[in-house]
């Protein structure tokens, strides 16, 4: 995991807002939502192009029908996308085992 460093802003309200708003409809974190626009803006100022299809690629799994009338169900009572529910899932368990992994190996490495 990259090294990270903390950076804090003032933002008028209605920009606050609508970043917030952005950030919850994609379900990912505040500080994963600033680092993806910041990174997409300096890909478009190199001539780059947004999300291209480089970047972003197709998971696609088989469920039961009644587990996605269940999935539906929940999402349509949360206001939540499909998309952004599942990479914010993946992104949760993701982070998690990485912090696990870290935590393992520098057990290891005391015991040694």
């Amino acid at each position: 995991m990259a090294e990270t460093k903390n950076m804090s802003v003032q933002l008028p309200i209605a920009l606050h807002e609508k970043v917030t708003q952005h950030k919850d409809e994609q379900g990912v974190t505040l500080s994963k939502y600033v680092e993806q626009l910041i990174s997409e803006y300096y890909e478009l100022k190199k001539g780059g192009k947004p999300m291209s299809n480089e970047n972003v690629r197709t998971l696609a799994v088989q469920i039961s029908s009644e587990l996605m009338d269940r999935l539906d169900a929940h999402l349509e009572k949360k206001g939540i996308k499909k998309k952004a529910f599942l990479t914010s899932l993946i992104e949760k368990v993701l982070e998690e085992a990485e912090k696990e992994e870290l935590n393992h190996g520098a057990t290891n490495a005391e015991g040694e």
